[in-house]
């Protein structure tokens, strides 16, 4: 499945990764189609202080911009210069923590919108296919 977000206007400061994959998922999850609820946000140093969600300017040592669910990462991009691994580690965890207050809103939206908690399905085992891929 592919989710393409259109960018109509930008304010120059506010950077529209992280509203558009909060949307996205909202979307899949408000169609009734099963995901877990993915969602991402954007850190910045400065100063030797870790922001969440910073405006395009206020990062001045670099930002990393993760997505994950309410209980891993699953996704890291990074552009750091010269941070020690241990401050990483820390915003990662904060990053992390940072997740829980949008995967809540979508929830409650999605219990607003009446859609009862999905459960995620495994994928079944086509066995005829596979016996057709043995053979190559």
């Amino acid at each position: 499945m592919q989710v393409f977000c259109t960018l109509l206007s930008f304010d120059g400061e506010n950077l529209p990764e992280v509203p558009a994959l909060i949307g996205a998922t909202t979307a899949i999850k408000l169609a009734g189609i099963t995901c877990k609820t993915l969602v991402g946000a954007r850190l910045a140093l400065s100063d030797q202080n870790w922001l969440i969600n910073p405006t395009f300017s206020s990062a001045s040592k670099g930002e990393i911009f993760a997505s994950g669910t309410e209980k891993a990462i699953t996704m890291i991009e990074s552009h750091l210069y010269e941070v020690k691994e241990k401050e990483v580690l820390v915003g990662l965890e904060l990053l992390q923590k940072s997740f829980l207050t949008p995967i809540q809103l979508v929830e409650e939206l999605l219990q607003k919108a009446g859609i009862k908690n999905q459960k995620e399905v495994a994928p079944q085992r086509d066995e005829q296919k596979d016996a057709i891929q043995k053979k190559y």
